[in-house]
Formats: structure tokens, sequence, C-alpha cells
């Protein structure tokens, strides 16, 4: 457990093992360059939720922005 606080944005992006499935599926579909609005369609979830996704997205990942996802 890293300590509160400790960013994960430094240093080699991590792998993604430790996405939820959820997660992992907004990945993928940034991926694909889809656009929050079309991520909500797809999956039937709200903004807000596809916000929250990407957001865990980056933290997990240890990367600045929905490019880095999508790469």
């Amino acid at each position: 457990m890293r300590p509160r606080g400790a960013s994960r944005c430094r240093g080699r992006p991590s792998s993604g093992d430790q996405l939820t499935g959820r997660e992992r599926e907004v990945a993928e579909l940034v991926g694909d360059g889809l656009s929050n609005r079309d991520i909500t369609t797809r999956l039937t979830i709200s903004p807000r939720t596809v916000e929250t996704h990407l957001r865990h997205n980056m933290t997990e990942l240890g990367v600045a922005n929905r490019t880095w996802i999508a790469t």
C-alpha cells in the first residue's frame, strides 16, 4: 500500500493489471478513439461514471491524460 497522497504518476506507467473490468473497457474505448459521450452511449453509463473510470485509469496506470490511456 502506498502512503496517503503518494503519486503513481512518476516513472514508468504500469501494465494495467490492477484495472477493473469496466475500467479496462473504458480504456479500450478511449484507445478506439471514442469520446466520453460515445462511451456513455456504448456502455449505458452516466458521463460522471465515465469521468470517474478515466480518473481511476490515469491514477492506476500512472499517466497524466487520456492520450496515454489510449496508448
